[in-house]
């Protein structure tokens, strides 16, 4: 079992809180994502689970067993508390080769020879390193490099892996594949993970939960993946979730302005109203018409990028930049890349009501 717990954690530097009191349940064989922006604290709680950081109150549990409580005198060193960790930088050894980088940590523990072969074998095996055992570090690529980390981490079977933005430093195309092959081994050995990014598609894609933090250290929402993109709860998550449209509303009745205009927004306010309003909108959902009908808004197109497999569109609108964004084969097929100073008509499909005052992020440290 390798529940973890942080239990009423304070954590600060000098004058600097970092968390007040934090609560935090991570579920046995569960991969489970920090996401937020960079110096929210996201690597100082990882460090605080590894052991290399001491809380300065409040209780740390792995498997149920403490790892750290100040007021119970109780700290156990990194090297006991039966984890893995992956840093962004690989931190492989220059000087061993594949084999002996991932075997080292048993050789440390003193495992028994034959049994040191065989789970080094396996952990290479696993991360797709078959038959580079004897390259050395220089001679792998950075996505390479980075699977001998993981074999190393994984080879000593920890209870828990902790992974501190391992995929920075590889292209895009290297990130893309080695987030698959983590989630994949992840679910394969059953380990529970805990994974720091400030990269939202990489929280997505390999999440079982996750945790958005805002600058402050606050957790304003756990829940899967799907539950917290669908599901943001406030302004800062969604717009953290990805590009987001934040356009200042007013609500009269159940009708939804742009603030100051008579521009309709949509015909459907939740209860109850926000005190100060803001709509959020994702570009894909803003749906553009050549030929807008009487009582549409409108925009003008001020600049449209063809981005691949989408078109995004810059539109001056009420007053504001407004993005919209469309599948590129569907805009050609329909006729909807417009040309700088078009007047095209706006629909917006899934619109979001927040209160504009949780924009920088709002929550207890719980």
């Amino acid at each position: 079992m390798a529940e973890v717990r942080l239990e009423n954690v304070r954590k600060a530097y000098g004058k600097k809180v970092v968390y007040a009191n934090l609560n935090l349940t991570i579920d046995d064989g569960e991969c489970f994502t920090l996401l937020g922006p960079s110096g929210c604290g996201k690597t100082v709680l990882l460090r605080m689970a590894a052991g290399f950081e001491q809380p300065d109150a409040g209780t740390i549990t792995v498997g149920g067993v403490t790892l750290s409580s100040p007021s119970e005198r109780i700290f156990v060193p990194p090297d006991e508390r039966s984890l893995g960790v992956v840093f962004q930088d690989y931190a492989v050894w220059p000087h061993m080769t594949v084999a002996e980088n991932v075997r080292y940590p048993l050789v440390i523990q003193k495992v028994a020879k034959n049994e040191i072969d065989a789970r080094t074998q396996d952990a290479i095996d696993n991360v797709n390193l078959t038959g580079l055992e004897n390259r050395m570090p220089y001679q792998l690529s950075g996505g390479q490099q980075q699977r001998v980390a993981l074999a190393r981490a994984l080879v000593a079977e920890p209870k828990l892996m902790l992974l501190d933005e391992p995929l920075t430093n590889l292209d895009a195309k290297l990130r893309e594949e080695m987030r698959f092959e983590i989630r994949a081994l992840q679910r394969k050995k059953g380990i529970t993970v805990l994974y720091v990014t400030h990269d939202q598609e990489i929280a997505l894609a390999i999440s079982d939960r996750m945790a958005v933090l805002d600058e402050n250290g606050n957790i304003c929402r756990i829940g899967t993946p799907t539950d917290v993109f669908e599901r943001p709860g406030n302004a800062f998550v969604f717009r953290f979730m990805g590009v987001a449209n934040m356009i200042p509303a007013d609500v009269r009745g159940r009708d939804i302005y742009a603030r100051g205009t008579d521009v309709l927004l949509s015909k459907d306010a939740p209860a109850p109203v926000p005190s100060n309003p803001v709509l959020g909108c994702r570009p894909s959902d803003v749906d553009l018409v050549r030929d807008p009908g009487p009582g549409m808004p409108t925009a003008r197109v001020r600049r449209v990028n063809l981005l691949g497999p989408i078109v995004d569109q810059r539109l001056e609108f009420a007053g504001m930049e407004l993005r919209a964004q469309l599948d590129t084969h569907k805009a050609i097929s329909r006729g909807l890349i417009f040309r700088e100073g078009d007047m095209v008509g706006v629909n917006i499909a899934n619109p979001l009501l927040f209160d504009s005052n949780t924009l920088e992020g709002v929550g207890s440290h719980e």
